[in-house]
């Protein structure tokens, strides 16, 4: 089958799910980690650094993807404040 044949969101809205969760896990590590949570670092900075590492890790080639992206509004919610929990977890563990 043809990459021009399939529908737009059948390529794109798994991606953009997935990107949404690393950018959860991400936001949580810069909120609670000792050097990017740091005042020293701007807002701005601490967001542009966070969404262009969502979508290294999110496209990046050799990471191997979890299947499935459920489709439900309130599990994709509870993956999203898990994978935050995840991150602020990482964060903190570093201040130890």
């Amino acid at each position: 089958m043809a990459l021009s044949s399939l529908p737009l969101d059948t390529l794109l809205l798994p991606l953009v799910l997935r990107f949404c969760l690393v950018l959860a896990r991400l936001v949580g590590l810069f909120v609670s980690s000792p050097l990017l949570g740091n005042r020293m670092f701007p807002s701005q900075v601490r967001v542009a650094s966070a969404i262009i590492l969502g979508v290294i890790f999110t496209v990046a080639p050799g990471i191997a993807v979890p299947g499935e992206v459920p489709m439900h509004a309130g599990y994709l919610f509870l993956l999203c404040v898990r994978e935050f929990a995840i991150g602020a977890l990482l964060g903190m563990f570093v201040r130890l």
